[in-house]
């Protein structure tokens, strides 16, 4: 039932959809369309999404409405992988080639939530769909019927993408998944597009797309997804090229061909007449909070700092800053990969440093866009702001609670300390300490003690330690000769 790629990208002839785009395009003299980047303020998520959308040429000179696409990105990635996978040049020329209709994409930045396997409640499928997409289709002249409505992505975003239209394939008329990322035990059966697959009587509506090349490390969940959908006998495209990694280059070369196939689902879709006004609820922007009052210094607590410590988005690659950094900007020097938010801008301000005006401040709820776009970079948070989203850094390669902090420059006298040494719990866990063969020698005849004691002066600190073992003994497992 599977069908090959050139049934897809033999034509998108004439559309009857497009007569009144394509008219306004040759008229209003423009060849381009444009990427431009908003947000959206989600009060379930607490936190402000950025989304960059392709409007087509002439979108501002005509009233027209359009097809969308949504187009997710992957792991550890923003809104602007697409761009950087070179899908503006391909829209510009298939649009005036006539190859591909004008449409309106799409490519929202999922942040923390889209990396995140939470299903229930709050999760990117429910913020993507009540909150995102009735935005987006009340800000820009969406057509707004599921004819015309499409979704897909790269990795984690194909199986977002996957996850979400295999559930509502009442709202997406074509999905793609392009080298996406599946497992059979990465969420709940009702959620995972492999069980999803197998149960659904409504993907059967659904064209669908799924791709990757010959060495994708993607390769078994795509293959176990391609089977499933076989053994219920729907019609699909699965496309195995037979060169390409799970990588930027191999997507870049196929871009094309994914617009293709987005292209080719509005071949049948006949035009429709304007819609009435949009029963959503639009989103208004929200003010920048004010910067909550910052604690003056004052004397030293007793045992106790206001203390600012540097971190980063935390799939970023680094590990540590230069403590002279740190220094020289508590004498007000520039450091340029730091990026700060109003609020710790403010009590820096309170506690006697003159930030550099070279120094980027941005709104609170911007500070971690800033730091996933761009994982070189680095911030400054209070010690009780801290969370599971950031990552601290070392200085000088160097713990700072635990080995700097009697020389950290950036460790204040508070009246009212964010930080108290004497009202920490410390909790260290451990990854999976396994017992293999050969091991229980190695102690007879070392001891204990000697297994230890490379990370005994870190277990040392905290005041519970926790360590695992998910190996299981087997009685039959083979000797080592000589044992």
């Amino acid at each position: 039932m599977k069908r090959h790629l050139l049934v897809w990208a033999l034509a998108v002839a004439a559309l009857s959809l497009l007569v009144s785009t394509r008219s306004a395009a040759a008229t209003c003299g423009e060849s381009s369309g444009a990427i431009r980047r908003d947000n959206l303020r989600s009060d379930a998520a607490e936190t402000t999404f950025y989304y960059s959308v392709y409007t087509p040429p002439c979108y501002d000179q005509n009233t027209s409405t359009y097809p969308v696409l949504y187009l997710m990105h992957g792991s550890n990635e923003d809104d602007g992988q697409w761009g950087r996978l070179g899908i503006q040049p391909l829209l510009d020329d298939g649009i005036a080639a006539g190859t591909l209709p004008p449409m309106i994409v799409v490519m929202p930045f999922g942040e923390w939530l889209a990396n995140r396997n939470q299903f229930e409640g709050v999760s990117w499928e429910s913020v993507f769909l009540d909150e995102l997409l009735p935005h987006i289709e009340a800000q820009y002249r969406v057509d707004g019927r599921r004819e015309t409505r499409m979704i897909g992505g790269i990795s984690r975003g194909g199986f977002w993408a996957l996850e979400i239209a295999f559930r509502h394939p009442d709202l997406f008329s074509a999905v793609g998944g392009h080298s996406a990322f599946l497992d059979d035990y990465n969420a709940p059966p009702e959620y995972n597009p492999l069980r999803v697959a197998q149960t659904s009587a409504e993907i059967s509506r659904l064209r669908i797309w799924l791709d990757r090349g010959k060495d994708d490390f993607a390769a078994p969940g795509l293959d176990l997804l391609d089977e499933r959908l076989t053994e219920r006998g729907l019609t699909y495209q699965y496309t195995v090229y037979p060169e390409g990694q799970h990588a930027p280059e191999y997507w870049r070369q196929h871009v094309g061909e994914y617009l293709a196939f987005y292209g080719a689902s509005l071949q049948t879709v006949s035009a429709a007449p304007t819609p009435p006004p949009m029963l959503f609820v639009t989103n208004t922007p929200q003010a920048t909070p004010a910067p909550s009052t910052p604690t003056p210094s004052g004397a030293k607590a007793e045992g106790g700092f206001d203390l600012f410590l540097p971190a980063v988005a935390f799939p970023s690659l680094l590990t540590s800053v230069d403590g002279g950094l740190l220094a020289g900007l508590r004498d007000g020097q520039a450091a340029p990969k730091l990026a700060l938010d109003t609020t710790t801008a403010a009590a820096l301000t309170a506690h006697g440093l003159m930030l550099p005006a070279s120094t980027e401040i941005v709104a609170d709820d911007a500070l971690m866009n800033v730091l996933w776009r761009d994982k070189t970079r680095f911030t400054l948070l209070a010690f009780d702001r801290l969370t599971t989203r950031v990552r601290v850094l070392n200085v000088d390669e160097q713990d700072v609670l635990y080995e700097r902090l009697a020389d950290y420059p950036l460790a204040f006298p508070a009246t009212q300390p964010n930080y108290r040494s004497d009202h920490l719990t410390r909790v260290l866990l451990s990854g999976v300490t396994a017992l293999t063969r050969l091991t229980r020698e190695a102690l007879d005849k070392n001891g204990v003690a000697w297994a230890a004691e490379a990370i005994a002066p870190y277990t040392q600190r905290a005041d519970f330690f926790h360590t695992s073992n998910e190996v299981s003994f087997s009685p039959t497992c083979p000797q080592p000769d000589g044992v």
